[in-house]
């Protein structure tokens, strides 16, 4: 029987610290490798260890479907899950990772490694400290460096399109006090936390179902992690808006608010549709609305990036068409910021790492990414994909409701994806297991 004991941290709670370090790595000799884990699972950050004490830095691994097989987990244990194994880009052309972001042009290294190890740090002096240790020890413990990326939180959670980012998370059993509006509506209109087998493996989902795991011990207080590099051309978001508020005699940040749904201290349009609101890190009420009572997107526009990512009860029938396709986030920017002002590409690489947690890949990253932001139909929107991460690549068009409503023609690709995998995060159970090679 799983217990959160076992889980892994930055999970159900996030770390909140601001410094990161990725470190995708592939096994070499299976059996040092084995050695190397079992020596490393002690420090292994935990939800119980994280909630005791917070540690100066904190490490956390996952492994690829390729990764588990060279550390000896017989095929037939993971044979069943789909997604997790054939690997993100297998899978490209449904997640609409074409063009500029087919795999075949990812960053080396970057995409489906054997493992993912990750440091964060409230200091990077301690961050630095931890890497350097790390890297030290992969020689000799059969695993081999093939990409890296630093990534960090910026001043009030900002990343790099100039919007606060990283809450209204879902509401799970386990996790902290989470704000109203953060969980799914019940008949009576009053919310509740989603089940935690959403999230967690082992436990029972929103379907009264659990989740497909890993045969034997890796199935135990695991999750799935969705992990992708992806590039912001903030130069090119700067300037389209710019250009589009001119023409429309709108403020630029009107426009930008419209495209995403939210203003960019983090208020959302369906609360306050005509100007900013309280910073929703403060504002205790911020994730307090339904798009239903704005059926018409008079006030959040349907098409808007965050009201496509989780529509809510605008779906009808309670939000239970939204509450099985949810995600835990807990991505990190990278990259220098572009100086304020500047709306050309200086050359900088910069994004975001973006990290989901989920208990089902197909069901939530996959449905989100393919049907709600890469297709309109599921939203009523025809073949409009969402205006942030998508719309290069079909008519790149959205339309502003109001009276009259406004149109957005012309969207060109703001974001780029660079690499990603689908990964399993092992409870401490299944950590244990695999380095004893009895998976």
């Amino acid at each position: 029987m799983t217990t959160l004991a076992g889980l892994q941290g930055n999970v159900l709670d996030g770390y909140r610290t601001p410094h990161a370090l990725y470190m995708f790595v592939s096994v070499t000799e299976a059996r040092v490798a084995r050695r190397w884990l079992a020596s490393r699972i002690g420090r292994v950050t935990t939800y119980g260890s994280f909630q005791a004490a917070r540690p100066a830095s904190t490490f956390n691994l996952a492994f690829g479907h390729d990764g588990l097989l060279a550390l000896g987990v017989p095929p037939i244990r993971l044979a069943h899950l789909e997604a997790f194994r054939q690997g993100m880009a297998a899978r490209a052309d449904a997640l609409g990772d074409v063009g500029p972001s087919a795999p075949a042009r990812w960053e080396l290294g970057a995409g489906d490694s054997h493992a993912l190890l990750v440091l964060t740090a409230a200091e990077r002096e301690s961050l630095a400290d931890a890497a350097s240790e790390l890297r030290d020890s992969l020689p000799e413990g059969g695993l081999t460096l093939s990409h890296e990326q630093h990534a960090y939180s910026a001043p009030e959670g900002r990343e790099h399109f100039g919007f606060q980012d990283g809450f209204s998370q879902p509401a799970v059993p386990g996790a902290s006090a989470p704000r109203i509006g953060e969980g799914t509506l019940t008949l009576w209109r009053r919310w509740r936390r989603l089940a935690l087998g959403e999230f967690v493996l082992g436990h029972r989902d929103e379907g009264g179902r659990v989740p497909a795991a890993p045969l034997g011990p890796l199935g135990d207080d695991a999750t799935f992690m969705v992990v992708r590099k992806l590039a912001q051309d903030v130069g090119a978001f700067r300037s389209y808006v710019a250009e589009a508020a001119e023409r429309l005699h709108r403020e630029p940040a009107w426009v930008a608010a419209k495209m995403l749904g939210r203003w960019q201290n983090g208020s959302s349009l369906a609360r306050y549709p005509q100007a900013p609101g309280p910073p929703a890190s403060q504002d205790p009420n911020a994730s307090r609305f339904r798009y239903g009572e704005d059926p018409h997107g008079y006030a959040c526009p349907l098409g808007a990036h965050v009201r496509r990512a989780n529509p809510r009860d605008s779906l009808g029938y309670q939000g239970r068409l939204t509450q099985r396709h949810r995600i835990i986030r807990r991505g990190m920017s990278y990259g220098a910021p572009l100086p304020a002002g500047i709306s050309v590409d200086d050359g900088v690489a910069r994004g975001l790492m973006f990290v989901a947690y989920q208990g089902a890949i197909e069901r939530q990253f996959e449905f989100i990414q393919g049907q709600w932001l890469g297709d309109g139909n599921p939203l009523r929107l025809g073949d409009d994909r969402d205006p942030i991460l998508a719309a290069e690549g079909s008519n790149g068009q959205m339309i502003i409701q109001g009276r009259p409503p406004v149109f957005l023609a012309g969207i060109p690709r703001f974001v780029t994806t660079c690499g990603g995998g689908y990964y399993l995060l092992p409870g401490i159970a299944g950590l244990r297991a695999l380095a004893d090679g009895a998976c």
